[in-house]
């Protein structure tokens, strides 16, 4: 996800080409004083994620999903996967008019009994938009954050307690492209931060989840920014993100349906102050957050799933002269055969996020291949299968209070062994078959 010279130049002058017929905002500042802000509290992610408001923390079942509680790795993770969302916003606090900001992800997730792991990209913060500078220039100016993730956690105690880990590898870029002299001016530097995560079995499937998410600072090159003739002087100062405590609840019955509450609790960050106008501080003061969601499996075919998802939350005002926000969420997931659609959008007062989500399952595709043998499945239950029963058909094994293997029995390790060997006979069968075609047709 870095961001190259060419790439930076072409998105300032598309940009601002694009908006010049309609006047982006004067940038009311011609030097950057200020420590820029790394956090926003609005929901980002995956289908599922985005239309259950962020209501996570107690069940945390997707790559996106155990950024907020790792320890979902292990416990709820249903099995091997792979996805890709991209997060379309916008945001009137954060920007001005109708300038969109993007957050994409990128991730793999897997549970190896009783382990879990995952690794994946993720951009959870972007900040900016064209503003017309000292001059009259048109410049886009911008922050972001980038994260490469690696996550593991691990069941314990006959599976009531699990414990995770997320260590995310950041970068924030500071950027000015001129879209008028074509000058790129960019400076990326790099921090650590760790999720710790934790969750609880209860009887009946409740789960509480709690994680600690630390903050960052990443550090200014004041030196180097006062060396640039850019036309805003000085931006590549510090970026702050805030410690973040959150904890919830999750239920889930059966296969289909899942309850979640999150409430968070957000860290301040004293010396950030907004990239639009930097007389306005970002976090002044801890804020609580809460997150209502819902999700429900309404159609169970041999090749098509789909899930309806949907909640509400609170933000509250974190940038100094905004307002308290109720954001509503709804998302939908398409499953026809080996692959995942997902659609999804937040609205509130000055807010829209629209997400476009895309996947394979893993383990269907390596099915649908013969590299792995088919696991057992419960019965298919069509359409709208009920709600509130409790079943232990078709979840992970940690949810399942007394779990029968089902043949044929499906073991990570001997699969990851006999994997290149299948692959390269698979591969072998497939050259055979379109040599013995060629040679048909001649």
């Amino acid at each position: 996800m870095k961001m190259t010279e060419s790439t930076l130049l072409f998105l300032g002058l598309s940009v601002g080409k694009a908006l010049a017929a309609a006047t982006p905002p004067q940038l009311p500042y011609s030097v950057r004083t200020q420590t820029y802000s790394g956090y926003t509290s609005t929901v980002k992610g995956d289908g599922r994620t985005l239309g259950m408001a962020g209501a996570m923390t107690g069940l945390a079942d997707s790559f996106i999903g155990t950024r907020d509680n790792p320890a979902g790795l292990a416990m709820t993770v249903p099995g091997l996967s792979a996805g890709y969302s991209t997060n379309q916003i916008e945001d009137q606090h954060l920007t001005g008019g109708s300038s969109k900001l993007t957050s994409d992800g990128l991730g793999l997730v897997t549970p190896i009994y009783p382990w879990g792991i995952s690794i994946g990209t993720w951009t959870p913060y972007q900040e900016g938009q064209t503003f017309r500078v000292s001059g009259g220039e048109l410049a886009l100016y911008q922050v972001e954050i980038d994260e490469l993730q690696l996550g593991l956690a691990r069941t314990l105690l006959q599976h009531r307690l699990g414990l995770g880990v997320n260590l995310r590898f950041a970068q924030a870029n500071r950027v000015l492209v001129s879209s008028t002299s074509r000058k790129i001016y960019s400076y990326s530097n790099k921090a650590i931060a760790v999720d710790l995560g934790t969750m609880v079995q209860l009887p009946h499937r409740l789960l509480i989840g709690a994680s600690l998410s630390s903050g960052q600072t990443f550090s200014a090159d004041l030196a180097t920014s006062r060396e640039s003739d850019s036309a805003v002087g000085n931006v590549y100062q510090a970026v702050e993100t805030p410690l973040i405590f959150q904890t919830g609840l999750g239920w889930i019955p059966n296969r289909y349906f899942q309850l979640g509450t999150s409430f968070k609790i957000i860290g301040t960050t004293q010396n950030a102050r907004l990239l639009k106008d930097q007389t306005l501080s970002v976090g002044k003061s801890t804020t609580v957050q809460p997150h209502f969601g819902g999700s429900y499996n309404w159609i169970d075919l041999k090749d098509l799933r789909s899930t309806l998802s949907t909640g509400f939350y609170i933000e509250p005002a974190r940038i100094e002269n905004s307002i308290t926000r109720i954001h509503w969420t709804i998302g939908v997931d398409f499953e026809p055969w080996i692959f995942t659609f997902s659609w999804g959008v937040d609205v509130a007062h000055d807010y829209n996020n629209t997400l476009y989500a895309g996947g394979i399952n893993l383990l269907r595709l390596f099915e649908k291949l013969e590299l792995v043998p088919q696991p057992y499945r419960p019965p298919l239950a069509g359409f709208l299968p009920p709600v509130f029963h409790l079943s232990d058909d078709g979840l992970p094994r940690p949810l399942v209070k007394k779990w029968k293997a089902q043949p044929p029995s499906v073991d990570p390790i001997d699969i990851g062994k006999q994997f290149p060997q299948k692959l390269e006979k698979k591969f072998n069968q497939v050259i055979e078959g379109i040599e013995q075609e060629i040679k048909g047709s001649e």
